[in-house]
């Protein structure tokens, strides 16, 4: 039997990754690195990373018609993503070149991937969840979310019973308004790391920040860097925000650090892939940190496919999203 699609709807990149890059050189010099590693960037880490995990996924989204939204196109496909609904845009495909550096890394990007269809992104995702293969979850980007139609799809997915979870990045979180919180009740699980968590809730306290979080969506998820995760487990009450939860500190996996980008958006996935196989949400959180140790540990945004296609084996073949509320 064919497992319940997985949608994902965001704007995707091409990441230029820099490896072995050691700081920039003096003008009229030259560095050597170990390599430059081509890979999908943005919301298509989370697509490939849950296709090579084994589960059924589609990405809603645009690229350029350009070479590198040739490139992103294609190493989706090999991933075994779905790519259908990914249109192409008369805009070049954002690019960002990422350089690793000092157990983080920054980027330097061009394009603008606010310039996509966000009609027509809402209108794929309505058609879709209309249609079977069923879907049984959606990952969206959270700026895709102040979109009244892209709102307006999501409210429809949930009615049929879909899960919905989002995440967000540094320039959400440093953009982050009043209306952001009510966006946040469309969500069933929200994903964020503790800088973007500090940012949203004005506190460096990862237990305050995620007990406000709380208040809002059911299970806020909040990784920690090399401290692993943290997250907030519902009561049996459900969506009923004002019970007591409880919070889970999951440790990391020491790894050598290669290359930061991508480890959250890996994590997302591997979160989303272990409820969909039935995995509790503490469950979820240990197998997740291990992937997100997986990324980093690579060279690339997505983790290398033996490591990942190594820990696709833990996770069972339940074909159905398991509800991580009562």
């Amino acid at each position: 039997m064919r497992l319940p699609t997985i949608l994902v709807a965001g704007p995707v990149f091409l990441d230029i990754i820099l490896a072995g890059f050691d700081g920039l050189p003096e003008n009229g010099r030259e560095v050597f690195i170990d390599s430059v590693e081509f890979s999908p960037g943005g919301v298509g880490i989370t697509a490939a990373v849950l296709a090579l995990l084994g589960r059924p996924v589609e990405l809603v989204s645009a690229v350029g018609g350009d070479p590198a939204g040739q490139f992103v196109w294609e190493r989706l496909d090999r991933y075994g993503v779905g790519t259908a609904a990914i249109s192409r845009s008369a805009c070049a495909t954002p690019t960002s070149i990422v350089f690793p550096y000092k157990g983080d890394r920054f980027f330097v990007t061009a394009g603008n991937s606010r310039s996509t269809d966000l009609h027509s992104i809402a209108q794929s995702i309505e058609q879709r969840i209309r249609i079977d293969p069923p879907v049984s979850g959606m990952h969206i980007a959270f700026e895709y979310l102040r979109d009244e139609e892209i709102k307006t799809a999501v409210c429809a997915a949930r009615a049929q019973g879909v899960h919905i979870s989002a995440g967000i990045g540094f320039a959400e979180a440093e953009g982050w308004d009043a209306s952001c919180w009510e966006i946040l009740r469309l969500l069933d699980v929200f994903f964020l790391n503790n800088d973007e968590a500090a940012m949203v809730c004005k506190t460096a306290d990862p237990e305050k920040a995620m007990s406000l979080l709380r208040q809002y969506v059911p299970m806020p998820v909040m990784t920690l860097g090399q401290e692993g995760c943290m997250l907030a487990i519902p009561g049996n009450a459900g969506r009923n925000h004002d019970v007591p939860v409880r919070m889970v500190h999951i440790p990391s996996v020491p790894v050598p650090v290669l290359n930061t980008c991508g480890a959250g958006d890996s994590f997302a996935a591997a979160f989303i892939a272990s409820l969909a196989a039935g995995l509790t949400a503490e469950e979820s959180a240990s197998f997740s940190v291990r992937v997100g140790a997986a990324t980093v540990a690579s060279v690339s945004s997505i983790p290398r496919e033996d490591l990942l296609l190594a820990l696709r084996d833990e996770l069972g073949t339940d074909t159905s999203m398991r509800s991580v509320l009562p």
